[in-house]
């Protein structure tokens, strides 16, 4: 009989145990009857049920405020029993029994669900609600009839007279709302470093710490002048922490990482939160009231220091962190003037921005082409962990044994607050014999197309354009000089023709100076020539392209050849040829050649005529032919030093865009923004 009794109550505790950990969805109802301007508070209870969704709820009868949410976990016996609730604070909006709706939810292919429940809306504004102790405790009525009789309050398990606030905020006489949400409601700035070095990252965290009840969002988010920033991806809100003494829930309003572009003492900008809770007067605590706070927080400032100087490397990388780098090839050994490309691989954590391709001493015999880059970063974590990447095409130009000597790559560690060097192994690249079907130009024509290539199509391009152009205007020549001969044309006015030929003579001088640099005397006895022949006969100047004739297609000098139909030599000065004027200035031309590049949707297609832009513009400055953008950023730095690095980062993003797989927005109009204002 006891083995049996025994056996009875195993069974049974495994039959409640079972019935403990079985998902199920509860609905709880804080009061059956409330007043016409009382609040009840509603939770649906999630119990043993991993991720669930809240559905739709449509509560017609109430003003709803939430849903707030509430996480636990109980174990009983070794077993453990999992809680997820959601809990709405609601309003009638009239008199009567009013509906409190269930939901039902498929979980695991099966149907939970809790039923209705309904709530009692009396005609009074106000229910006084029973103390807990007196409606728990057994002695509840001996103690409402002898209230001298008292015990102390923790016997029965009741609380204290004055419990901090956990179901509202207690506004003292003379406060404001925002004033006593500021005890239980605050903002809290943590970044990771106070002081730190200029390009470095750091982590700030904006979190909103709250030890009452309520719903919240914030109002205002952080800007950040003065750093570049990234945001992070956060997955821990909320949680619950203890400061002071207290008890309070945590969300998260921003998590960022920030790299300072500036020295000096700046400020993490402030933040506020409109907080939404039970305002309960301090002298009638009956008297509640639900509103809304602002919760500000304070700019909070941190110290960015410059790199230091010392063992700072002559040409320094301007990666911040620590990194590593390695260098591979896709083939050890094969035909000269087949393609190889060079593959070099830089990761760590820290800041790689604005990072270039490192340093490559090609061996003799090795033609090497434009790099192209790849940046990948993980922003779950701090520090992110980011890669660069870069592919640099090769060929070898014989037959021979090579070797690419160690690649280094120098960057600070902020940490040690020293510069670190980092290298490669060397590469051994054997190149046999070419084959005999595969000279070196076909196999670059073929695979090495790089923006050189696209460049020349360009210029093809401008010299159809350019003749049409030439064609027209000798059209229009022969025309007004028929006109002239005929009386239907008079001609301008002698004072502006005078004033234009003149600009033109002040021109052709400018050019002259240039040219006595390289001592090149006939042209300028030809100047000389034109301006005495201006002075002298009164009549227009022979137009010389200098670069006016500019379209989006073309270079320049490729128009001139084509669309010049006069060229100026010592020889046909004075002659009686009537030259041609332009009909459209050089800014005429240039702003039309700007809306064509508008025009123009294909990623590619705009930085191809935007870089034949630039190589113009080039042209026009240092008044050259030159088409190679190497040799002109070169005379540009020797020149004109303070538009090299413009000019070079335009190309630079040329480039770029034109070797990866889709060109970024934002590098079309920074360079569309740049070449507007470049001057004519």
């Amino acid at each position: 009989m006891c083995k049996r009794s025994i056996l009875v109550l195993f069974i049974s505790g495994l039959f409640i145990c079972g019935l403990m950990a079985q998902p199920s969805v509860q609905l709880h109802i804080s009061d059956k009857s409330i007043g016409s301007k009382d609040q009840v508070s509603v939770t649906y209870e999630f119990k043993n049920i991993s991720r669930p969704n809240l559905p739709d709820i449509t509560f017609n009868d109430w003003d709803v405020n939430g849903p707030s949410f509430s996480q636990s976990t109980q174990i009983y016996n070794g077993n453990a029993t999992s809680s997820i609730s959601y809990t709405f604070t609601l309003y009638p909006k009239h008199i009567g029994t009013l509906k409190v709706p269930g939901i039902t939810i498929d979980y695991n292919g099966k149907k939970l669900s809790c039923h209705d429940g309904t709530v009692k809306v009396l005609q009074k504004e106000h229910v006084q609600r029973k103390s807990a102790g007196s409606g728990n405790s057994p002695f509840g009525s001996i103690l409402q009839g002898m209230p001298n009789m008292g015990f102390p309050s923790d016997i029965f398990g009741t609380p204290d007279p004055t419990p901090p606030p956990v179901s509202g905020v207690i506004v003292h006489p003379g406060q404001s709302y925002d004033q006593a949400a500021a005890h239980d409601f605050f903002i809290k700035i943590t970044p990771s470093k106070s002081s730190f070095y200029v390009g470095e990252p750091i982590l700030v965290d904006y979190e909103f710490f709250g030890a009452a009840n309520c719903n919240w969002q914030p109002e205002r988010f952080p800007s950040f002048n003065g750093f570049s920033v990234t945001d992070i991806e956060r997955k821990l809100y909320p949680y619950r922490v203890k400061v002071d003494g207290r008890d309070y829930r945590v969300g998260g309003i921003r998590k960022v990482q920030l790299v300072a572009l500036k020295t000096g003492t700046l400020p993490l900008d402030s933040s506020s939160v409109s907080v939404q809770t039970t305002f309960i007067d301090a002298s009638n605590p009956a008297d509640r009231n639900t509103a809304s706070a602002l919760i500000k927080s304070k700019p909070q400032m941190v110290t960015v220091l410059p790199l230091p100087k010392d063992g700072q490397p002559d040409v320094f990388s301007g990666a911040i962190g620590q990194f590593q780098i390695r260098a591979t090839v896709d083939n050890n050994k094969l035909p000269a003037g087949e393609n190889n490309r060079l593959h070099i691989h830089i990761t760590g954590t820290g800041n790689l921005d604005g990072v270039t391709v490192p340093d490559i001493k090609w061996p003799d015999g090795v033609q090497a082409y434009d790099a192209r880059d790849s940046q990948s970063v993980n922003k779950t974590n701090f520090p992110m962990e980011r890669s660069l990447d870069f592919e640099i095409p090769f060929i070898g130009n014989k037959e021979s044994g090579v070797i690419i000597p160690p690649i280094t790559f120098n960057f600070f560690n902020p940490d040690t607050k020293k510069y670190v060097t980092d290298s490669t192994d060397a590469i051994q690249i054997q190149f046999t014999a070419p084959l005999k079907d595969n000279g070196l130009a076909a196999g670059l024509s073929q695979h090495h197309r790089t923006n050189r290539d696209y460049l020349w199509i360009v210029a093809g391009i401008a010299l159809v354009v350019g003749g049409i152009f030439g064609f027209a205007e000798w059209r229009k020549a022969k025309s007004q000089k028929k006109n002239r001969k005929t009386g239907l044309v008079s001609d301008p006015d002698p004072v502006k023709k005078h004033e234009a030929s003149y600009r033109g003579a002040d021109r052709l001088a400018a050019s002259a100076d240039a040219r006595m640099k390289s001592g090149d005397s006939s042209s300028i006895r030809s100047v000389d020539k034109k301006k005495e022949h201006v002075k002298s006969t009164g009549e227009p100047l022979p137009h010389v392209a200098d670069h006016l004739q500019y379209l989006p297609e073309g270079l320049s000098n490729r128009i001139k050849a084509k669309n010049g139909p006069y060229q100026t030599t010592a020889e046909n000065v004075g002659s009686d040829e009537q030259p041609v004027s332009p009909s459209k200035t050089r800014e005429e031309l240039r702003q039309e050649a700007i809306r064509e590049l508008k025009q123009r949707q294909d990623p590619k297609e705009f930085f191809v005529l935007a870089k034949a832009f630039i190589v113009e513009q080039l042209q026009y400055l240092l008044n050259t032919s030159e088409t190679d953008e190497k040799r002109l950023l070169q005379a540009l730095a020797d020149s004109r030093p303070e538009l090299h690095g413009d000019y070079s980062s335009l190309i630079n993003i040329c480039n770029k865009a034109l070797y990866l797989p889709v060109a970024s927005e934002t590098s079309r109009t920074l360079v569309l923004d740049k070449i507007e204002t470049m001057k004519a």
